[in-house]
């Protein structure tokens, strides 16, 4: 299984979390289970393959942070959303955010600048029109904020520009 695809099963299983106010581990047992990882490839292709251990590791333990750190996150959210309020982002705009901000934070295997454009990409399959430009947006002001990778920092072009992030986003 892809990184990418691995990540796109976390959000799943985040904006669940997120939207239903339980615990990671009670959406991560079943979701990750034989049986309900069966029962979502009839309905999600997705779930197609079935993750192996270092992808199952990368889920649980992503999802498990950022639903830890959510509301730390979102303060910082808001914070970088410059001109919006905390209810004109999307609930999937919110769980995306989450999830790359705590990727980036807490992930030494993620580059910065994979973690954003692989947000980028989510919000353009999941998301509203408007998504993608303000979550590159607040990404780029977000790691902008960070000390520089060792691999030097993120450049203006993959972070978009800091206009971006008064694009906003519609309610879910």
């Amino acid at each position: 299984m892809t990184r990418s695809r691995a990540r796109e099963i976390a959000l799943g299983c985040l904006f669940e979390c997120m939207i239903r106010q339980c615990p990671p581990e009670e959406v991560l047992d079943y979701r990750l289970s034989g049986d309900g990882f069966n029962t979502l490839s009839t309905e999600d292709p997705i779930f197609s393959e079935e993750p192996v251990e270092k992808d199952v590791e990368y889920i649980r333990g992503i999802v498990a942070i950022a639903y830890q750190k959510s509301d730390e996150l979102f303060t910082k959210i808001t914070e970088l959303s410059v001109g919006w309020s905390a209810n004109r982002i999307s609930r999937m705009t919110r769980a995306i955010l989450t999830l790359s901000m705590a990727e980036i934070l807490y992930r030494d295997d993620v580059p910065r600048r994979s973690s954003i454009n692989e947000a980028v990409e989510l919000a353009k399959r999941y998301d509203t029109e408007k998504a993608p430009s303000f979550i590159n947006g607040i990404l780029g002001k977000f790691v902008r904020e960070l000390p520089a990778e060792e691999d030097g920092e993120i450049s203006e072009t993959a972070a978009g520009p800091e206009s971006e992030s008064e694009t906003g986003t519609a309610d879910n």
